[in-house]
């Protein structure tokens, strides 16, 4: 099993589950270990993938939450 901490480097690009409350979230290899959304310190574990079509299908869902949060910041802006 791969984990990580906040503030950690992620060692493994993938989906991760924290500890706290957060949803999932995709970080690349290199990425830092961010907090929860409550700013609290947690343990990031990688969600195994049944198969790489099945980690794809969550990045792209990943990616698409993410574009969307940085559009309405860019017209709130």
């Amino acid at each position: 099993m791969t984990i990580g901490r906040t503030g950690e480097e992620c060692q493994q690009s993938g989906i991760y589950d924290s500890n706290c409350h957060t949803k999932q979230l995709a970080l690349s290899k290199g990425a830092t270990f961010p907090p929860c959304r409550c700013r609290q310190a947690v343990i990031w574990t990688l969600v195994p993938a049944s198969s790489g079509a099945a980690r794809r299908e969550i990045l792209v869902e990943c990616a698409n939450d993410i574009l969307g949060l940085a559009k309405a910041a860019a017209s709130n802006g």
